[in-house]
């Protein structure tokens, strides 16, 4: 287990542990002593937010611009179909008449 993996590193002697908690509690005190890294970190904090709500409104016009292309090739597409459809029975009367088959198809991608 890593709690016990921990547990083991730690000295046998008691006052060499408190030494060791005095350590890492000085050095929790200097950082927030220090008022300029609580000013960075108030910073960083709403630099984020920001961020993150920049963030959000660029996700929500994506999706607004997704939809209205989504919305728009559908028009377009189903516009091409109708044409090619007349395409295609133009082209096989052609066709017929030569004494020949064919057809015109619209290939759609994945």
């Amino acid at each position: 287990l890593p709690l016990k993996a921990i547990l083991d590193e730690l000295p046998g002697e008691l006052h060499e542990i408190e030494a060791l908690v005095e350590e890492a509690q000085s050095k929790v005190n200097s950082i927030t002593e220090n008022p300029e890294v609580l000013v960075r970190y108030e910073q960083r904090k709403e630099e984020i937010a920001q961020t993150k709500e920049e963030l959000e409104n660029l996700e929500g016009a994506k999706d607004a611009k997704r939809q209205q292309m989504n919305s728009m090739m559908t028009n377009w597409e189903q516009a091409l179909t109708n044409c090619v459809e007349k395409v295609n029975v133009l082209f096989s009367q052609y066709m017929s008449e030569l004494g020949c088959a064919g057809e015109v198809r619209l290939k759609k991608g994945g």
